[in-house]
């Protein structure tokens, strides 16, 4: 698959994801009440890597990851931890 093709296939993951992670949030808004929406801790969990983790944490409804394989890999677990602090410094919520 080419480069670019690939990209828009993972933006456009991405947007579903945080779509996904609205719907989630605006159920738990209705069931229960905005401050337990808002207070629900909600992670990404598909596959991320040091090179994809930035579109998907950096969203404002997604609230983390789940890592998968990477992280039976130190070295390619470690990137991915760098590469969220990075994120996570930049996007911190209020």
């Amino acid at each position: 698959m080419p480069k670019d093709l690939k990209r828009k296939a993972r933006v456009k993951a991405t947007l579903q994801d945080t779509n996904l992670s609205e719907v989630i949030r605006g159920l738990l808004a209705k069931k229960y009440d905005e401050k337990t929406a808002d207070g629900t801790t909600i992670q990404y969990g598909g596959s991320v890597s040091s090179g994809n983790i930035a579109e998907f944490i950096g969203q404002p409804e997604i609230d983390g990851a789940l890592v998968g394989g990477a992280s039976l890999d130190a070295s390619r677990f470690a990137q991915i931890v760098q590469a969220a602090s990075v994120i996570a410094k930049n996007t911190r919520k209020s």
